[in-house]
């Protein structure tokens, strides 16, 4: 359990408050809090709970795993880039499709040992994401529960009675702060994906033209 873990648990009644004065009694007109509840389409302690539930470990680790598949690509790649010393017809059909699968197990960006590279670093960029919004977002719910409407919303009302103006202009303060703090969270994640998105796609194999008919397929080999 790290800080968020607690901090949630510590501010469950105030995360449930706040959602239902806003599920009930809305905000002003015009609040900040408007278009951040129609962009993430969540109320405050609903996002709040989804930051938490994420868990950069798994993906930490499917990164260490992929990374330790690369050198079993590394040995293919050097066992099929080795060329042999034959010759005729078919010889050359062999050497277009030997170079073909090198290139396709190779290290280059578009090649498969490049791209597990890719998947690995997009996989380790994604726990470091994940562990920096758990962290930045545990900072602001520390602030959250410590400040003046917090205090607001948490102390006794009198029995039977409703959420009133102060109550409704609370909740909206504190909704908007978590609900930024979520906003940027998923927009720095937008921003990864971005950057890994070309590294990320399917690699076919490009195999190489077929010989013209009546191509020669004999082989001649070194003795």
């Amino acid at each position: 359990m790290d800080a968020l873990d607690q901090l949630v648990r510590a501010g469950a009644g105030l995360l449930v408050r706040v959602d239902d004065i806003l599920a009930r009694s809305g905000a002003p007109d015009g609040d900040p809090v408007w278009p951040l509840l129609r962009r993430l389409r969540a109320l405050p302690g609903e996002a709040v709970r989804a930051v938490a539930a994420f868990d950069p470990a798994p993906l930490a680790t499917a990164g260490s795993a992929l990374h330790d598949l690369r050198p079993g690509y590394a040995r293919g790649h050097a066992a099929v880039a080795r060329g042999i010393d034959w010759t005729g017809g078919g010889a050359d059909t062999f050497e277009a499709h030997r170079m073909a699968l090198a290139t396709h197990l190779s290290d280059d960006p578009d090649g498969l040992a490049g791209r597990l590279a890719a998947t690995a670093a997009y996989a380790e960029a994604v726990a470091e994401w994940l562990a920096r919004s758990r962290a930045t977002l545990a900072r602001t719910l520390a602030t959250v529960l410590t400040c003046a409407e917090a205090v607001t919303l948490t102390a006794p009302a009198p029995a039977g009675s409703g959420p009133d103006s102060d109550d409704a202009l609370a909740a909206a303060r504190v909704g908007t702060v978590l609900l930024q703090a979520v906003a940027d969270v998923y927009e720095s994640g937008e921003a990864l994906l971005r950057r890994h998105a070309s590294g990320l796609a399917e690699v076919p194999y490009r195999a190489p033209a077929d010989p013209p008919p009546g191509h020669h397929t004999d082989l001649r080999l070194p003795l």
